[in-house]
């Protein structure tokens, strides 16, 4: 009698692609899935086709990623450096105006770091603060300060990572 192996399911992650191979044999690529802690529209999709389909070409709305804003405590000012749009343009937005796709994805990508970053710390207030507070491994800038840059959030989500595996950062 031959022995099936059973397959494994990835564990606290979801399947993003399966690879068929041929001949029976499927790949399945997971990854843990943070989107949608602030932004509801991300966190009812399964996987990121269709998060550019929530997404789209015009982007989420402003109401939709308030929360967020709120969170972070980010200005005016701040928030159109991370959008990417001046800040006199946003100061005329409603709740409806769209933040453009870019934009879009750069406060998705902002959410699944403080996803994670809440996953860590183990709860909202405390990452709140780490934020607030000068990092030496980030060049004894606040890590909110990172955020607008172009690689600011890959440099907040690598301290994040560090403390997660016992680093002191």
């Amino acid at each position: 009698m031959k022995s099936r192996k059973k397959a494994l399911r990835p564990l606290g992650g979801t399947v993003l692609f399966r690879i068929n191979f041929g001949s029976g044999k499927i790949k399945e690529l997971a990854g843990k899935e943070r989107q949608g802690y602030f932004i509801r529209e991300a966190s009812k999709v399964r996987n990121l086709v269709e998060l550019n389909d929530v997404i789209g070409s015009a982007g989420l709305t402003l109401k939709a990623v308030r929360s967020l804003i709120d969170y972070l405590g980010l200005s005016q000012d701040q928030f159109a450096s991370i959008i990417g749009f001046s800040t006199r343009t946003v100061s005329r937005w409603d709740d409806e105006a769209a933040i453009g796709a870019l934009g879009s994805k750069a406060l998705i990508d902002i959410d699944e770091l403080i996803g994670h970053g809440i996953e860590v710390m183990g709860d909202a207030d405390s990452f709140k603060q780490w934020l607030d507070q000068p990092n030496q491994a980030l060049g004894d800038l606040r890590p909110l300060e990172l955020l607008p840059k172009p690689y600011g959030v890959a440099l907040v989500h690598d301290a994040i990572e560090a403390l997660e595996y016992g680093n002191v950062m």
